[in-house]
């Protein structure tokens, strides 16, 4: 909740306004004790069944947080996350603890054009390859909305 990370060294931003720390809750709420600002973001959401896990994602997205929360694998996967290194972060520990699974649909929030060359769009491109996850694209450019068909030897069944 302290905003953005630095992105991955060498990659190019979409604009200056991903710095680090950019984004933050802290800065918006003006609030900088965690447990109070956890308790204000809650009580701005206003529903009950919430969890939150504050830290960037290559601290919070370890294996023990799967084992601590009763995850399912996802249907829908908002990836609003602004950066290659969130990106990639967040959707490698996500196949990883087969939480993205055949079936679940990916939407990207900052994925404008076909072939963009930063953030989340070069991060989907990496991780189709290092995951060798098959795509059914949503959308007729090919960019925001995607279905997992497969990952590695997993494969969505289709039924008639």
């Amino acid at each position: 909740f302290t905003g953005l990370p630095p992105e991955t060294d060498g990659l190019r931003l979409e604009g200056n306004h991903w710095r680090p720390g950019a984004f933050s809750s802290a800065d918006a709420l003006n609030v900088y004790d965690q447990a109070l600002l956890l308790q204000s973001i809650h009580k701005r959401i206003g529903y009950a069944n919430t969890t939150l896990i504050p830290g960037f994602f290559n601290d919070s997205l370890v294996p023990s947080l799967r084992q601590k929360h009763p995850f399912q694998p996802a249907l829908l996967v908002d990836v609003d996350v602004d950066l290659y290194v969130s990106t990639v972060q967040c959707l490698s520990w996500m196949v990883r603890e087969h939480l993205l699974v055949p079936g679940s649909f990916v939407r990207y929030d900052d994925w404008r054009k076909t072939h963009q060359k930063f953030g989340e769009a070069i991060a989907h491109k990496e991780l189709t390859h290092r995951f060798n996850i098959s795509w059914r694209p949503l959308t007729p450019k090919g960019t925001k909305e995607w279905q997992v068909l497969s990952i590695g030897s997993a494969s969505l069944r289709l039924v008639a």
